[in-house]
């Protein structure tokens, strides 16, 4: 079944043997259409809870914060508030779940960059539960406090990333999942490794302002993307290598404009 709206035709795609179908979209021009199921938060990152859990949980929750009155310093109830949060309504707790992993820091300073990594993966979680499967292919990340990536595989069809002002080192081997990517912005950062940015077929842009790209060798790795056309370096220590903007010519001849 198909109908035809300026120069998107839409499809509805039937399996017989699995009983299923699905709706797509295919562009005039374009060989190739891109579709999946939207996906609910309980079906993701939670178990479903019944009335009864639920109730249970409510009530743990609110003894954890009364204990937390008490010993404001105790990290075990910092901890297990949060994950109560998580496990009752993670986008309308998130803005108390920020605050308690901040004190969890603070108290805890020993495991800091733990309680980050979960605070970044909670943070990414959300993000994706606010989105629109079908729909939303720009996906941003920007001012998260973010300190790694996780759960990439579900931003599989997202052309546009924005990884901006957070904490992160580099783009790990499972960034090379985005074979959609098409434009990535991961200015503000501390990142050195561009390791996950890997044969990607689509990637036209990247900017990588104040970073700490160091060297010629750090920017090998964008080689392997073949339609990359702007490069934005500005703000990094490889800016004040001598030649480099003749270096770079040589290694990336796809690029026509690069921002030093």
């Amino acid at each position: 079944i198909g109908t035809d709206t300026s120069n998107e035709h839409n499809l509805t795609v039937h399996w017989t043997e699995r009983h299923t179908h699905r709706d797509c979209a295919l562009y005039t021009g374009r060989s190739e259409s891109w579709c999946r199921d939207s996906a609910t938060d309980l079906e993701l990152f939670r178990s479903e809870l019944s009335v009864e859990k639920s109730s249970v949980l409510q009530s743990e929750l609110q003894s954890c914060t009364q204990l937390l009155e008490l010993e404001p310093q105790n990290k075990w109830c910092l901890l297990t508030i949060i994950l109560l949060m998580r496990a009752l309504d993670p986008l309308g707790y998130e803005k108390e779940t920020l605050a308690y992993f901040q004190t969890l820091k603070e108290v805890d300073s020993m495991r800091t960059s733990y309680y980050s990594d979960l605070c970044s993966k909670f943070m990414i979680e959300n993000t994706i539960l606010k989105m629109e499967y079908a729909e939303v292919r720009v996906f941003s990340l920007c001012e998260k406090n973010l300190s790694t990536l996780c759960h990439l595989d579900q931003l599989l069809l997202v052309t546009h990333i924005n990884l901006s002002s957070n904490q992160l080192l580099g783009l790990p081997p499972q960034f090379a999942m985005l074979q959609c990517l098409e434009v990535l912005q991961a200015d503000d950062n501390a990142i050195e490794n561009l390791e996950g940015v890997y044969h990607l077929s689509k990637l036209e842009e990247v900017s990588l302002r104040n970073n700490n790209i160091t060297q010629l060798s750090d920017l090998k790795i964008l080689t392997t993307c073949p339609r990359l056309a702007r490069l934005d370096l500005r703000g990094n220590p490889i800016t004040q290598i001598a030649n480099i903007q003749s270096q770079l010519a040589e290694l990336l001849p796809s690029i026509t404009e690069l921002l030093l």
